[in-house]
């Protein structure tokens, strides 16, 4: 960034990020501002650059409709000309822009400017796509260890609260959550007891009009607001016995490819679920083997 505005002799310089989500854009860098921008996809000079997919050269902000003022009043600067490039994927949809703002002298951007910035832009795409390549498989990595050091628990433990724990501990470290729980649905299917817990203390039972009470309700993974995620937990004949709740991310919000994650993490706690009932079943209908039956009736059973 800080070369592409050496070469258009530019002020300032920011670079905004598409999200994941692709309804805000966010600057990851941003001369001459202490702190990042978020602004609605459809808004601003940025925003039209992504909905248009092309160039803008701005000779005067102010006369542009589209031109957000806000940023300008709160930090005292002044915009005049603006050069306003997207940035393309492999796919060909625009994932970010990048803007130069302020040519010097209070000269416009030229076309050479504009071709600067377009051929600039690549590199800035490949940049970006092999970050997120990056990311993605130091994710990827993260998840395969949670998922493997879940069904090393299923293997060597009888314990079912113990393999709850693991699977609840590794679901919250591979989300990125601070806090997690799985609840079991009682028989009655009128409230979630809480079976076991990550990051915090004593949480209370739920009601099914709550927010993990809703996602047993729909029968599907739910976000609230980004701050929270819940999907049920599913027994082998799709009836629901339980649920998983993640609170509050460490890092950005919950998305679409969390519930994804942890979909497949309330497999391993369906499994353990029913496993459980089993054996209490099994416990229930157990053969007494007390001494007061008659010697021969016992030895019958027993053999």
């Amino acid at each position: 960034m800080e070369k592409g505005r050496y070469l258009t002799m530019a002020d300032r310089c920011s670079l905004f990020l598409v999200n994941r989500e692709r309804n805000t854009l966010t600057t990851s860098f941003q001369h001459g501002l202490k702190h990042a921008i978020e602004i609605p996809i459809n808004k601003g000079i940025a925003g039209r650059t992504v909905t248009e997919a092309k160039t803008l050269n701005i000779p005067d902000a102010y006369l542009d409709p589209t031109f957000n003022e806000e940023t300008d009043k709160a930090t005292g600067y002044h915009t005049k000309s603006i050069l306003s490039a997207p940035i393309f994927n492999k796919q060909g949809e625009v994932i970010g822009v990048t803007q130069m703002i302020n040519k010097h002298n209070g000269a416009e951007f030229s076309k050479f400017d504009t071709n600067i910035m377009q051929v600039f832009n690549v590199f800035c795409s490949l940049s970006l796509e092999n970050a997120r390549m990056y990311n993605e498989s130091v994710d990827l990595g993260s998840q395969l260890r949670s998922f493997f050091s879940v069904s090393l628990s299923l293997g060597r433990s009888e314990d079912s609260k113990r393999i709850m724990s693991d699977i609840i501990r590794n679901a919250r470290r591979a989300v990125g959550a601070k806090r997690s729980i799985i609840y079991r649905l009682d028989e009655n299917s009128e409230f979630l007891e809480v079976y076991v817990s990550d990051g915090i203390k004593n949480p209370p039972s739920e009601d099914l009009k709550s927010f993990v009470g809703t996602c047993v309700r729909r029968s599907e993974g739910i976000i609230s607001e980004g701050l929270k995620c819940a999907v049920p937990i599913k027994a082998s004949d799709s009836s629901i016995i339980g649920a998983v709740e993640m609170d509050e991310k460490i890092e950005d919000l919950f998305t679409e490819r969390d519930l994804l994650l942890l979909q497949s993490f309330a497999s391993f706690a369906s499994v353990t679920l029913e496993n459980q009932k089993l054996k209490d079943r099994t416990k229930e209908k157990a053969i007494p083997t007390d001494l007061s039956l008659p010697l021969g009736i016992k030895e019958n059973i027993l053999s």
